[in-house]
């Protein structure tokens, strides 16, 4: 929640959860474009490169005012999604973002449905619902922040084995 800073008043910070293999440390920024960095480093090897060309492609003719998947940092609206989708060690991380920053927030869902999917067209009405922010039947929403998010605290919990 933010407040209205026209009238001079001091902006809230909304609290936001980030997965990351990287330990970070309070205070710590995320910065954007991490992930388009990798997809565009790695090129048509990276198992996700075609993916996210459509979701590119999609966006740049059609949703020319969301921001690019591979200019923006990810994180989750609740820790409980954040959770769930975290990958085997990643550590999840509070985070809250400038209330200057282009923000979108989308259901991720829409990626793992348009796998279902062979013909070109139910793709890409797909990848229109993701990017118009359709919320699917089960959705878990994903919040792409085109500027930093900054590591508030580490809400993972310990790992017993480390």
């Amino acid at each position: 929640m933010n407040t209205d800073t026209e009238r001079g008043e001091k902006s809230l910070l909304v609290t936001y959860y980030h997965c990351s293999e990287l330990l970070l440390r309070t205070a710590d920024v995320v910065p954007p474009g991490r992930w388009g960095q990798t997809i565009v480093a790695t090129g048509p090897d990276h198992p996700f490169y075609y993916r996210e060309l459509v979701w590119e492609q999609v966006r740049a003719m059609e949703f020319v005012d969301r921001p690019s998947r591979m200019v923006c940092a990810f994180a989750f609206q609740s820790e409980v999604s954040a959770l769930t989708w975290a990958q085997v060690g990643e550590k999840i991380y509070a985070v809250s973002a400038s209330p200057e920053s282009p923000t979108f927030l989308a259901d991720m869902t829409w990626i793992t449905e348009a796998r279902q999917h062979h013909a070109f067209p139910d793709v890409l009405e797909i990848v229109r619902c993701y990017w118009r922010g359709e919320a699917s039947d089960h959705p878990t929403m994903e919040l792409l922040v085109a500027g930093d998010l900054r590591i508030d605290r580490d809400v993972t919990a310990p790992d017993p084995s480390a």
